[in-house]
């Protein structure tokens, strides 16, 4: 098949790696893929493939552009990520009208925070996505109920699972010693959190919990890996709580199993998700988990011991599970076995990947074709 991907962020993030590793396993398995997007992390991530790679911001000026890539390409799929990507990928889809359009949603279609403006017009863009005939691919089941009670039953909405690559997200690998290289004492208590540094990743309640834990416990730490707009917010959070010493912000790293591998813990407090990445390789790395109960987050951790679903912006509920978790290694040795054993039997890569591929021949005309 030929499939062109776009996407309208670069950016490090869960729904740049998923697009990422789907690509690589589709090239591996033949098929012939492309990837337009503007310059950042995913373009240099796949720079392998210079001559499938365009680059090239996502807005109206560049319809035209997308469009003649799309007829010189001639694609069996057209592929979008996220809803600018979307947005701006049908608008040049229908000049060329090369393909089925395929639309994956990451994320809610009205979530915490969203301007008043668009309350009104998200909606009313996956309306419009609909009636040009696009399969929607939602990241949880009730991100597709969702979406499909905004849509409407006029086309295709399904739900797809994102994948762990096992072979990267190896738990019983050998991995470098971070503590170290972070000054962190090694028989410590580690609290670790991969995520944009953005609001909606609800960093500030992590803070104001390490800041109890801490109190009551001085070997505790917390490491932040990611970047965003809310950093210099953050920094400013740990000095007024004087947490600074307890607090490692780590930015955007390529070695995220390794850092895992040196947690104890793992913590979700997100505003709003679809399936989060993070989730899913910190349950691959054997880590108790606790999670805001936000998009797919209760599919992860529906069973009694996997892991803890607490209400989001809840620095309480999150500070009773974490210390529940930071008191007992028996407790988090089970958690973290059995959120494991979890993802290793549903959210292996190459199921997700089989599923892609069934989904793709079953709705695209010449979809079969190899």
């Amino acid at each position: 098949m030929k499939i062109v991907y776009l996407t309208s962020n670069s950016r490090q993030g869960g729904a740049q790696k998923h697009l990422r590793d789907m690509f690589r396993a589709l090239v591996e398995l033949g098929h012939d893929l492309y990837l337009i997007a503007p310059e950042g992390w995913l373009v240099e991530e796949l720079g392998a493939t210079p001559d499938h790679l365009f680059v090239l911001e996502l807005h109206w000026g560049t319809t035209s552009r997308v469009a003649e890539i799309l007829e010189q390409i001639q694609p069996d799929i057209v592929h979008t990520f996220l809803l600018r990507g979307g947005v701006n990928g049908c608008l040049a889809w229908k000049r060329s009208q090369y393909g089925r359009l395929y639309v994956t949603v990451n994320n809610p279609v009205i979530y915490e925070g969203i301007k008043h403006l668009n309350r009104f017009l998200y909606p009313c863009f996956y309306r419009w996505l609909a009636r040009s005939g696009a399969v929607f691919l939602a990241k949880s089941e009730q991100l597709r109920d969702e979406v499909r009670r905004v849509v409407g039953n006029q086309v295709p909405t399904l739900a797809i699972k994102n994948g762990v690559d096992f072979a990267l997200f190896d738990r019983y690998r050998k991995y470098p010693d971070l503590r170290a290289q972070w000054h962190i004492p090694h028989e410590a208590l580690v609290i670790a959190s991969v995520g944009a540094l953005e609001m909606r990743k609800g960093h500030c309640y992590l803070l104001e919990v390490v800041a109890r834990l801490a109190a009551e416990h001085p070997n505790i730490y917390c490491c932040l890996v990611g970047s965003g707009s809310e950093e210099a917010n953050l920094r400013v959070q740990n000095e007024r709580l004087g947490i600074g010493d307890q607090v490692r912000l780590l930015g955007s790293r390529h070695d995220i199993n390794a850092v895992l591998a040196n947690a104890d813990v793992f913590a979700l407090p997100s505003l709003h998700e679809g399936l989060p990445n993070a989730l899913l390789e910190a349950m691959a790395m054997g880590l108790p988990c606790v999670a805001s109960e936000v998009g797919g987050v209760r599919e992860l951790l529906a069973e009694p011991g996997m892991g803890s679903v607490v209400p989001p912006g809840s620095a309480e509920a999150l500070y009773q599970e974490l210390g529940r978790y930071l008191a007992d290694s028996a407790l988090r040795r089970a958690t973290g076995e059995r959120a494991y054993s979890k993802v290793k039997d549903e959210y292996d890569q190459s199921a997700v990947l089989a599923q892609l591929l069934s989904i793709y021949r079953q709705y695209s005309p010449g979809g079969d074709r190899e």
